[in-house]
């Protein structure tokens, strides 16, 4: 049994004789951490006390740097007019609505062109009802993030009611 122990590589043989030969690799670390730290002329609870300080430091530049811009920022939206500019920025309901509206629309229309659009042939009136359910959802969604008036101004407007007129055609037209 001693002779296999002998052969195969570790045997008792040559752990006993690493043993005898050094320290072991956490004796050299600790030697090694102790002549650093005399070196350096510094104790291990003064080294801590040293990273504390300086992460102490850090943190009170990068806290005074955000103080600071968050102190230019905030004088800067006072100085500005809020006139019209209630209109303009959406709520977090109409946030939440175009948001819904727009993912329900885009599931339709996926559904159009991935599950009807291959059954045309077989079932157009499934591309149909999928497209213009989509289309609308979608139209319906920017009309909840701008409101429904101002889009219907908006669509409406002389320069813009070709485009819109075309829009609305290509929805209904599949029905």
């Amino acid at each position: 049994m001693d002779l296999i122990k002998n052969l195969l590589p570790g045997g008792a043989s040559q752990q006993q004789q690493a043993a005898a030969d050094g320290p072991s690799l956490l004796a050299d670390w600790a030697s090694y951490q102790q002549k650093s730290d005399v070196e350096a002329g510094v104790g291990t609870a003064a080294a801590g006390a040293g990273i504390s300080a300086k992460a102490e430091e850090v943190g009170s530049s990068i806290t005074s740097f955000f103080r600071s811009g968050y102190t230019a920022v905030s004088d800067g939206v006072t100085n500005i007019s809020t006139t019209g500019l209630e209109n303009t920025i959406p709520s977090g309901q109409q946030m939440v609505h175009f948001f819904s509206f727009l993912g329900v629309g885009v599931l339709f229309l996926f559904l159009a062109f991935f599950i009807g659009l291959p059954t045309l042939l077989l079932s157009p009136s499934k591309f149909a009802l999928f497209f213009t359910i989509g289309c609308c959802l979608v139209l319906s969604g920017f009309a909840a993030l701008k409101g429904w008036r101002a889009q219907m101004q908006h669509m409406m407007a002389r320069e813009r009611l070709p485009f819109s007129a075309g829009a609305y055609s290509s929805v209904l037209a599949p029905l």
